[in-house]
């Protein structure tokens, strides 16, 4: 059961999801759908939300799942956009 979810449909580059605190071993659930030209980054921060390294990257649509091995903030941002409607969702 997802405790927390973000959502975003992309149109443009730079659109994100808000920034989520994921807590240490939690589930979290990455999705890019639809049909687009874009890059997706998944992002994360051990900051609190104030610097950001690119975790992985997506150019078409994906569904995963992963264990938060530590405490961290997480988002989802288009880092290139040419087309499309990418839909994402973030959640643990």
């Amino acid at each position: 059961m997802a405790i927390g979810v973000q959502t975003k449909t992309v149109a443009g580059i730079n659109d994100a999801t808000t920034p989520m605190a994921i807590p240490r071993r939690e589930l979290v659930s990455v999705s890019v759908q639809g049909t687009f030209v874009a890059t997706i980054a998944l992002q994360r921060s051990f900051d609190k939300a104030v610097t950001w390294e690119t975790v992985e990257s997506y150019t078409a649509p994906v569904a995963k799942n992963f264990e938060a091995a530590e405490d961290l903030h997480l988002r989802m941002i288009a880092t290139a956009y040419t087309s499309g409607s990418p839909a994402l969702r973030l959640g643990f």
